[in-house]
């Protein structure tokens, strides 16, 4: 986990944990990483692109939709029970 990363986590669970402390139950603190940086730093070619897409258990590299999906399911009604979490929208590469 990069440095960035680990500080926003941090920080959604101190606000977690705040808001847990002092009884207020409808805040939800949810945070979002994707992992867009697809290739690692190698150029972008056939044979990488396979290598990295060979690493994700979904077998296909995220899409924008992906994410945007992810967002907007922790941005409604229907995770209302779900708080303080890092959601990863990797296709199962962070397992």
């Amino acid at each position: 986990m990069g440095s960035t990363k680990f500080a926003l986590t941090l920080y959604v669970r101190c606000w977690e944990e705040q808001a847990c402390r002092y009884n207020h139950s409808d805040f939800r603190c949810k945070l979002n990483c994707e992992r867009f940086e697809a290739f690692s730093g190698l150029p972008d070619t056939p044979e990488n692109r396979a290598q990295f897409v060979s690493n994700v258990p979904l077998g296909r590299l995220c899409e924008a939709s992906d994410v945007a999906n992810a967002c907007v399911f922790l941005a409604s009604d229907e995770s209302k029970f779900i708080t303080g979490i890092n959601l990863e929208v990797d296709g199962g590469r962070a397992v």
